[in-house]
């Protein structure tokens, strides 16, 4: 399923910004050095501002910390050499279970077989074995409005995946992201081999709906 860049990398970002002179206002691009590393404890009031400037679902203090501290391979930030943070992806790992077959479809095979002769099936016994899977969350993702077009979301949606995949050893990974709103962060996860799993409705607290948006690792 390989990607990706490694986890500590360095590229250059083309910054465009307004420079005032004599005759008045002038846009010139400033190519800045921006790097990519893990995420601290020290980046968590960097991380939550640009959260809660850009994204209108916003954590709590306490979140942030024990996500990081719980799994402290998983987040990472994008740096501009003066200490500046202009981006952020805040991952976790967690545990869930495959999805077995619908109650309606059991009952039908239950049908089934006591049509063919067979002894209706138990519950217990009708029940399939579930398997464990090792789900990496993309919980949150931001690039500072002044910094976007550089690559810097795909950046670090690569090393998020990166780090699943090796350090984590995910089965898949997942996220979530507006269905109507957020086309350009639709279309970017969809260019990193994400695929629209389900629609939540009224996901978000506006009333938008969400896409669940999965790809696989293993």
């Amino acid at each position: 399923m390989g990607l990706v860049l490694p986890s500590d990398s360095v590229f250059a970002a083309s910054i465009v910004e307004e420079g005032i002179d004599e005759i008045g206002i002038k846009k010139g691009v400033v190519r800045r050095r921006a790097s990519l590393r893990t995420a601290d404890v020290g980046d968590i009031m960097w991380m939550k501002h640009l959260n809660e400037m850009y994204l209108p679902e916003n954590y709590p203090m306490d979140f942030w910390r024990q996500t990081i501290l719980k799994h402290p391979d998983l987040s990472f930030v994008c740096e501009l050499p003066d200490g500046q943070l202009v981006g952020y992806v805040l991952g976790k790992l967690e545990y869930t279970y495959a999805p077995r077959p619908s109650a309606s479809r059991l009952l039908r095979e239950r049908q089934r077989r006591a049509e063919h002769g067979g002894q209706p099936l138990t519950v217990a016994y009708d029940r399939p074995r579930r398997k464990q899977l090792s789900e990496g969350k993309i919980m949150s993702l931001c690039v500072s409005r002044n910094f976007r077009g550089n690559g810097i979301g795909k950046q670090l949606l690569a090393a998020s995946i990166n780090a699943f995949d090796r350090e984590a050893k995910a089965d898949f990974v997942s996220l979530r992201v507006r269905q109507v709103t957020n086309p350009n962060a639709v279309a970017l996860y969809k260019k990193m081999e994400f695929n629209v799993d389900e629609v939540v409705p009224n996901y978000y607290k506006d009333g938008e709906s969400a896409l669940v948006m999965t790809r696989d690792l293993r």
